[in-house]
């Protein structure tokens, strides 16, 4: 059989087929970097849920979204039931109760204010209704629903911006459920506000005896013990008077005794739990609607405030303070002005302003270290006034700050300069500030929770 034999390729086709193999290998190995270069459309665990807020036309939203820390970037998700602002949202833990109901995993997002809070030169003007519901958002479907089993009930009071405490799964009393403790409501006062509702996994809500003062804005805190909360300052009326009063929630008896006073009257301020057990009161406003830069810690041990010695290099309220790994607190941003309150409340809503000091919205950050007993600024200060130099990528009020599994702690939205909600973010990272995705919506007043 002869042989046959093939013409040698000219050295243009050689290079034209090399050129083709070579785009080949290079798109087969892009192709997967694509792919992964669009988030998935639910969320992984430790992903973070943004929901609600006053979004740039003042209206309160019922949009939400989720930033996906594998990809450093916000995606669209389902639309909440009810537009609340000044809301809170907390993770349902693994409990009996929960389990029986399918619902461990979900996030619950309770009360806040629907309605709007439109900017008008330096003022917000109020127009709102304080909500009584709540609702569950599932992670494993993307969607909101309202509560559904028939044991659901509203709880005791709208209420609107009040804290609310998540008691975690394994503590000696309540494991699971959710304490509501006063806050704004839709009356003349905040004394018509004066309950507490402890919402349970099966969605009925009970009630613990009525707190000892009506006040909103405030604090609540678990202390370690899991069994006692502590519940300090806000404003007492509806004009913005400051409050340096405290007290404390037994969960076993759901009886609140009143405490010593705190060193100031503060509203709008931080409690964060420290490892040693104590608290770090920090910032707010005083009785003028002045920031402050004092803080203060709670020994529950002796059940006292002690004055910090040095105070924050910056007045700050409505700003963030959040446990760091190293058992240090990273307090950002926040309003170093003045501001004031006149709110008149009805059972139809409530309506007023806010007005507030000019170019007052903070870009600074600083860290307490409970050792040294002092805080420092990240990025230095400034020689001349002793504050900080700027080391955020934007200044921002009433955003929101949440640890990530990474230790990074994900900085989203909140109000800037001119009292307008932004839609952008930033990690502090590596003891820095960088840059991240941009949400999808602005928004001030909204919450956030990293997902189980």
């Amino acid at each position: 059989m002869p042989l046959t034999h093939r013409p040698v390729p000219s050295p243009s086709t050689l290079i034209q087929r090399l050129s083709f193999t070579t785009l080949s290998i290079l798109l087969l190995a892009v192709a997967p970097a694509v792919a992964k270069s669009t988030p998935p459309l639910l969320p992984a665990s430790g992903d973070v849920l943004i929901a609600g807020g006053v979004g740039n036309d003042g209206k309160v939203t019922t949009q939400a979204e989720f930033y996906s820390v594998s990809f450093g970037q916000f995606v669209t998700t389902g639309a909440m039931t009810t537009a609340r602002a000044s809301h809170q949202a907390e993770v349902m833990f693994d409990t009996a109760e929960s389990e029986s109901n399918n619902d461990v995993g979900d996030i619950v997002l309770i009360g806040g204010f629907s309605g709007s809070a439109k900017r008008s030169g330096p003022a917000l003007t109020f127009n709102i209704f304080a909500l009584d519901s709540f609702e569950l958002y599932d992670p494993k479907t993307g969607t909101f629903s309202a509560p559904s089993l028939i044991t659901a009930q509203p709880m005791t009071n709208p209420r609107a911006f009040t804290p609310v405490v998540d008691v975690p799964a394994g503590s000696p009393h309540i494991e699971g459920h959710f304490v509501a403790i006063a806050g704004l409501c839709d009356a003349p006062d905040l004394d018509s506000c004066r309950t507490s509702d402890v919402i349970h996994p099966d969605e009925h809500v009970s009630n613990t005896s009525n707190p000892l003062v009506g006040r909103m804005m405030h604090t609540a805190t678990l202390l370690q013990d899991e069994t006692t909360i502590l519940v300090t300052g806000g404003f007492g009326d509806l004009s913005g008077t400051a409050l340096a009063t405290a007290e404390i929630l037994d969960t076993n008896t759901d009886n609140f005794t009143a405490i010593a006073n705190m060193s100031a009257a503060r509203a709008g301020q931080t409690a964060t739990v420290l490892n040693n057990g104590t608290v770090l009161i920090a910032g707010g406003v005083d009785g003028t609607g002045a920031a402050l830069n004092s803080a203060e810690i709670f020994d529950p041990v002796a059940v006292a405030f002690t004055p910090v010695a040095t105070p924050m290099h910056d007045k700050r309220a409505w700003h963030t303070a959040t446990l760091l790994a190293d058992g240090t607190v990273l307090l950002t941003g926040g309003f170093k002005g003045r501001g004031t309150f006149a709110l008149t409340g009805a059972d139809t809503g409530v309506t007023g302003s806010w007005t507030a000091s000019r170019k007052a919205v903070l870009a600074t950050a600083e860290i307490y270290d409970p050792i040294a007993k002092s805080f420092t600024c990240v990025d230095g200060t400034i020689k001349k006034t002793g504050s900080c130099k700027v080391s955020m990528r934007a200044s921002r009020m009433d955003q929101t700050a949440t640890a990530l599994a990474d230790g990074d702690i994900l900085i989203a939205g909140g109000f800037s300069g001119g009292i307008k909600p932004v839609n952008s973010a930033e990690l502090f990272h590596g003891g820095k500030f960088i840059r991240t995705g941009r949400m999808k919506t602005a928004r001030a007043w909204h919450s956030a929770v990293a997902l189980p």
